[in-house]
């Protein structure tokens, strides 16, 4: 059923009109609305699986404002986590370019609706920075002790590169992470992706240090529209 949700909202996208060029300029809006769906052959959540390795569905929605500030949710199906057939994310925060830097801080909120004893929050920060085609990311998430007891923390760095003339884009990230959510675990993510118009079609390879469930080398393929 997800996955058939996914596909529609999928097809409604391409046959949504492109924005006019014609005429002046308009004013940029106070309130920008945007949104995703995707396909996927495995959700990979910190290298680890959320769906038992097998194929997921997720969409999700975001308003932005003018001054910076965005609210946004995201959806997913997963495998049977901690008994929950579904994951949806809820999270804001501020967000700004300032003199080629991008500062972002927030709380995110992980829902696992009919599961037990899953849920939990962190407040995050990251700053970017634009280099020519490349995207560098250094960023933290920390969850305070909540139901078990024990905090969690992830910290990451991404580098994203544009290749030129191309709709190609290579992507690479590492993270660090430890808590209840795991010990002292390492994962890494080496992909590109390729976009044309409001779809695009991912591949990464995906592996963590840990002989954890769930958590071994694999490839993920993605298929995802955004409006």
């Amino acid at each position: 059923m997800r996955a058939t949700l996914a596909l529609a909202v999928l097809a409604a996208a391409a046959t949504l009109p492109a924005h006019a060029q014609d005429g002046p300029a308009a004013a940029p809006a106070f309130l920008t609305v945007t949104g995703t769906a995707e396909l996927a052959t495995d959700y990979r959540f910190r290298g680890v699986s959320r769906s038992q390795g097998h194929p997921a569905a997720d969409a999700s929605l975001r308003v932005d404002s003018a001054p910076g500030f965005y609210a946004s949710a995201w959806a997913s199906s997963v495998g049977g986590y901690a008994g929950a057939d579904a994951e949806v994310d809820l999270y804001g925060g501020w967000t700004r370019n300032i003199g080629g830097w991008t500062p972002d801080a927030g709380i995110y909120g992980y829902l696992f609706p009919g599961g037990y004893g899953a849920d939990f929050y962190e407040v995050y920060g990251a700053l970017s920075r634009d280099l020519g085609p490349a995207s560098a990311t250094v960023g933290v998430n920390y969850a305070p002790p909540q139901q078990n007891g024990r905090d969690n923390v992830y910290v990451y760095s991404s580098l994203s590169v544009g290749v030129p003339r191309t709709p190609v884009t290579l992507k690479a990230k590492l993270g660090y992470e430890d808590g209840f959510e795991a010990r002292r675990k390492l994962d890494w993510t080496l992909g590109a992706s390729a976009r044309r118009g409001r779809f695009a079609l991912g591949l990464s390879y995906v592996e963590t240090d840990r002989a954890l469930p769930r958590a071994g080398a694999g490839v993920v393929a993605t298929l995802s529209a955004s409006f």
